[in-house]
């Protein structure tokens, strides 16, 4: 049972967390056990579970 993290961080480069999350190609499938932990402004945690909810995890941690 193995744990896959993905640091994205927004700043100089302007890069979303959704965007990137969209753009990985390599990403990995998503099963029952999949969830995501955001962490920032919750503009972006909604973005993010709509980008990942396509993908059906259903499962987030927020800091909210």
């Amino acid at each position: 049972m193995g744990v896959d993290v993905e640091v994205v961080v927004s700043g100089a480069e302007k890069r979303y967390v959704q965007d990137a999350y969209r753009a990985d190609e390599n990403r990995p499938a998503v099963g029952k056990r999949t969830a995501v932990v955001l962490c920032g402004q919750k503009e972006m945690a909604e973005a993010v579970r709509e980008a990942c909810g396509a993908d059906g995890i259903e499962t987030f941690l927020t800091n909210f």
